[in-house]
């Protein structure tokens, strides 16, 4: 779990929150539903599925899924999912994090900027 931005104290409910975050995605849960959301592309576009940033070969057990909301986590929709190579999802977590002018427009419109931006 990264450490709360310089002067940001986290509350309760936010540690209470990244520790649920912290288990789910380690879980067979998560495990589950990337494997699923991996069929559900290729069932979708007919094509295996690659990093949407750099288009390289993903893989459901080296790389990434990336949560576009987390409105419903533990029951996320397709279309909430990127399909990500672990460094590109670096890189745009390490942009998101950076700055806090993302927030104000939203996690959804701050991913897609900021794909756009390293694509």
């Amino acid at each position: 779990m990264r450490a709360p931005r310089n002067g940001v104290p986290w509350t309760i409910a936010r540690l209470r929150w990244r520790a649920f975050y912290r288990w789910y995605i380690r879980s067979a849960r998560w495990r589950a539903r990337r494997e699923a959301f991996a069929r559900e592309y290729e069932a979708q576009t007919g094509e295996r599925v690659t990093c949407l940033i750099c288009a390289s070969a993903w893989s459901v057990h080296r790389d990434d899924v990336h949560h576009l909301s987390y409105d419903h986590l533990g029951d996320e929709r397709f279309e909430e999912l990127w399909a990500l190579c672990r460094g590109c999802h670096d890189d745009l977590h390490a942009d998101l994090d950076r700055a806090r002018q993302w927030r104000k427009i939203g996690w959804h419109q701050a991913s897609v900027i900021i794909a756009t931006r390293l694509a």
